[in-house]
């Protein structure tokens, strides 16, 4: 509902330049100031901004936003306690705390707790305070809390008192230990968020309870016998993840340690999963991955995964540390037919999964000569990286069946000759937005195909120390925002066409000397082919001696690349 209201004013223009993720879901926008100042009226005395000098609030006001860095309970007007009842929300988007704790933190938390008792949505992030005073409790009403980024340790008993709490974030709180035993009791809760707690190494039994739970950050599982003897039954089994249906993301930790009997995790009637990560590891165990790999069965990956088969209407699939050498993509792709993305990390014995190829190899780097044949089947497939396949030779014709893909990266790949790609390979991919070539060696020029790639908007050449020249097709880009060249000292001049290409807004060129000659302001040969773009960032690798025509900019190599490697070196 709340995303039919938001798309309904985002058609309206009332929201603009939106961001989605992968998943359609809504990550950032922004308002016009016409609009702006329109909301303001519209809400009219209801919604407040308070700042530092506002001594009085209309008596109407419902919703209170702190327009400034709240560092004591006297900066909270007076005024207020007249309509204390009336209040539904507080938000302190203003805070700004780096790490210092605040010396009266607690005391205003236990003014707001005890005079605005009807809170519906209280917004305390990044508020510097270390414990969280037991009057939460008394906020019977509140439905949103956000304490991430704070530097509290643990969450007292009182506020399972919050029985009609829909929405918890408790992301980023570096000494945070663990959930409160009864968690459980949050039955209304529908979004649990607690990303970036690096020391929780175990969930609180009961979790099945909370049936309304749409997001929870991630699931880990401990080594059951040494962790239960100090904390009783009171750590969280794989089966408690049954009967929570709808669940959109989830990801599972620690997976050597379930015990499972192929059904625990009952993830074929969570319709609404859009995400899947299934990791034997967690984060903080990565150095100790290969020991653990060692000491867990086959039979014990194998048992593990098919429980969590199959899923129709999955998106995305990452699987990280699986040590058997049974999983199949194809058969990934047949059971999950709406899959867009698949990460496939440090699977070190994964082989001989693209056997009705040519060649039959041992391992990602050596094997991978040619895509294999159930690549046709991803046709939803969006995001794609190949990264350290070293023997990869070809990607056609095998791409052209890829009619959704949006972002490819190709990196790493020694032995990948496209001088001779089939053109209508390539034609194919009408979906393609991203493009970036890393360190391909044998890359002297572009595929001819790319030339049909008028949808792309970002193009990078990343060190392609080999490539030559840009073809005049170039200026075919009309759709292209962004281009990017980076160690590629070779390259002696920009096609004239790019002059042509009026949506193009950055170009980045870095660590191409005799282009960045070419380039030069006002002097270069090719300035006047460049002069026309808004944002310029020309630079030698020595970044001490970097120049740029609108400002400094260091950038990331695969900066637009959040999607999955299927190769890793």
């Amino acid at each position: 509902m709340g995303r039919e209201y938001f798309m309904e004013l985002y058609w309206r223009s009332f929201f603009q330049e939106v961001e989605e993720d992968e998943f359609g879901d809504i990550n950032y926008c922004t308002m016009h100031d016409i609009m702006h100042d329109l909301a303001l009226q519209v809400g009219g005395v209801k919604c407040a901004m308070l700042t530092s000098h506002v001594k009085d609030i209309d008596r109407r006001a419902r919703h209170l936003s702190f327009n400034f860095s709240l560092k004591s309970s006297q900066q909270i007007p007076i005024s207020l306690s007249q309509t204390a009842n009336s209040i539904r929300t507080v938000l302190l988007p203003s805070q700004k705390w780096e790490g210092n704790v605040l010396r009266e933190g607690l005391q205003i938390c236990d003014v707001i707790f005890s005079n605005f008792k009807f809170l519906r949505a209280l917004d305390l992030h990044d508020f510097g305070i270390t414990t969280l005073s037991n009057s939460i409790g008394k906020l019977r009403h509140l439905r949103y809390l956000d304490l991430s980024h704070t530097k509290i340790k643990a969450l007292p008993n009182s506020i399972m008192k919050l029985q009609n709490l829909q929405t918890l974030k408790l992301s980023w709180l570096r000494d945070f230990k663990e959930l409160p035993r009864d968690t459980k009791k949050l039955i209304n809760l529908r979004h649990l968020e607690f990303r970036g707690l690096r020391d929780l190494n175990h969930m609180p039994s009961g979790l099945r309870q909370l049936t309304n739970l749409q997001t929870l950050s991630y699931f880990v599982l401990s080594k059951g016998t040494k962790l239960r003897h100090g904390c009783g039954d009171h750590v969280a089994e794989l089966k408690e993840l049954m009967p929570l249906n709808s669940l959109r993301n989830l990801c599972i930790l620690n997976l050597r340690h379930a015990i499972t009997d192929g059904t625990a995790g009952n993830l074929k009637d969570k319709q609404y999963l859009q995400s899947l990560t299934l990791s034997w590891f967690s984060s903080d165990a990565r150095k100790d991955l290969e020991t653990a790999m060692e000491s867990t069965s086959s039979d014990a990956y194998g048992m593990t995964l098919e429980s969590f088969q199959p899923l129709p209407n999955l998106k995305s699939l990452s699987l990280e540390g699986y040590g058997d050498d049974s999983f199949s993509p194809s058969n990934a792709a047949s059971l999950m037919p709406s899959l867009e993305t698949l990460h496939l990390l440090d699977l070190s014995n994964l082989k001989g999964w693209w056997r009705d190829t040519v060649l039959r190899l041992r391992n990602i780097e050596d094997d991978l000569h040619y895509l294999p044949n159930w690549f046709k089947s991803l046709t939803s497939l969006r995001s794609l990286i190949f990264d350290g396949c070293s023997k990869l030779k070809h990607l056609s014709p095998i791409i052209q069946h890829l009619i959704s893909l949006r972002d490819l990266y190709i990196a790493g790949c020694n032995e990948l000759d496209m001088s001779n790609a089939e053109v209508i390979s390539w034609k194919a991919c009408k979906s393609l937005v991203s493009l970036s070539f890393n360190d391909l060696p044998r890359l002297e020029t572009p595929p001819e195909g790319l030339q049909y790639f008028t949808t792309l908007r970002d193009l990078g050449f990343l060190e392609c120390k080999n490539l030559k020249a840009i073809p005049e097709w170039f200026s075919n880009f009309t759709s292209l925002t962004e281009f990017r060249l980076y160690v590629c000292p070779n390259l002696t001049s920009l096609p004239e066409g790019i002059c042509s290409i009026t949506s193009l807004q950055k170009l980045r060129i870095s660590g191409c000397p005799i282009l960045l000659q070419r380039c030069e302001r006002e002097k270069g040969e090719d300035w006047p082919k460049i002069a026309h773009i808004p944002h310029l960032y020309l630079e030698p690798l020595d970044n001490s001696e970097s120049s740029s025509v609108s400002g400094s900019s260091k950038w990331k190599i695969s900066e637009n690349f959040r999607v999955p490697q299927l190769c890793n070196k």
